[in-house]
């Protein structure tokens, strides 16, 4: 199964939260903390009309972003789980 976003919507790959430090140190997370807040474009949607302007997306496949933590709703595509969220629930684009 595919799925492509349509108008401004943006189905991103969640970046799992790790753990441990680089220095071998167990951090300690309880379940809400484990959410992950950045992930990589998988597919982006045309735009959406705004009044009489088209807007342009300003993401695009393969940027790393971060959202708001609890923003998108979770889908299960080929079995892997993604987030399709609204562009403008879209924090930045990492670099």
């Amino acid at each position: 199964m595919s799925f492509q976003p349509l108008q401004d919507r943006v189905l991103v790959d969640p970046i799992s939260v790790d753990n441990v430090t680089d220095a071998g140190i167990v951090l300690q997370y309880t379940e809400t903390n484990k959410t992950p807040i950045v992930g990589v474009v998988v597919a982006v949607g045309p735009g959406r009309w705004s009044g009489e302007v088209f807007v342009t997306p300003n993401v695009k496949s393969g940027d790393k972003v971060t959202w708001g933590k609890f923003m998108g709703s979770h889908l299960l595509v080929d079995g892997k789980e993604l987030l399709v969220m609204r562009e403008s629930d879209i924090v930045g684009i990492l670099t």
